[in-house]
């Protein structure tokens, strides 16, 4: 697998003004397109976040949409999978920085367990927007991706190819599809 280009979208988390501050990307805007490209290709997407503060933390919440390049796990065959993620996350400082800091925003506290949040974490007043869309994108790609409609086009060729591929081996197991597995199965060592 290629690496990814080292391009990033770092976001300066003291100039967030106390109402929040939105963010849109997409293919037009072009600012993900490098830090997006291993996961999407050249595929559209649309990023649409409100990076907001709260007390000693931030929140990050809105939406994710595009789709990823896969191969279906059943058939074989190049797909597309629509992606679309809602994401509500806290941001706060990386632990060795938050011991050393405090906030701008005041010493209002983030109760973390009202929600299925996650969190991550920002150094130094700045948050990398670009690597957080990334890793949202590769959390949410499939294990076992699938075509749409739980239909595979080509199943009923691939089944017919497996029996085939099934019974070449049977019949290697058994010393009639290659005269060399008899003579390997009648040595005795």
């Amino acid at each position: 697998m290629p690496h990814r280009p080292l391009a990033k979208f770092r976001v300066n988390l003291k100039e967030i003004p106390t109402d929040g501050r939105a963010y849109l990307f997409d293919r037009a805007s072009a600012e993900l397109d490098l830090i997006l490209a291993d996961l999407i290709d050249d595929r559209p997407y649309r990023v649409d976040l409100v990076i907001k503060p709260l007390g000693n933390a931030y929140e990050v919440a809105g939406k994710v949409e595009t789709a990823t390049p896969q191969v279906c796990s059943r058939c074989g065959v190049d797909i597309d999978v629509p992606l679309v993620r809602e994401v509500r996350d806290f941001l706060i400082e990386d632990e060795d920085e938050f011991r050393n800091a405090q906030s701008v925003h005041g010493n209002g506290a983030v109760d973390f367990l009202n929600d299925e949040a996650a969190a991550a974490t920002y150094q130094g007043g700045v948050f990398d927007l670009g690597e957080y869309v990334h890793e949202t994108i590769a959390l949410a790609e499939p294990f076992y991706p699938a075509c749409p409609s739980g239909t595979c086009p080509n199943i009923e060729a691939i089944e017919r190819k497996r029996f085939e591929l099934e019974q070449s081996f049977q019949q290697a197991d058994d010393g009639v599809g290659h005269p060399g597995f008899a003579t390997l199965k009648n040595l005795k060592v």
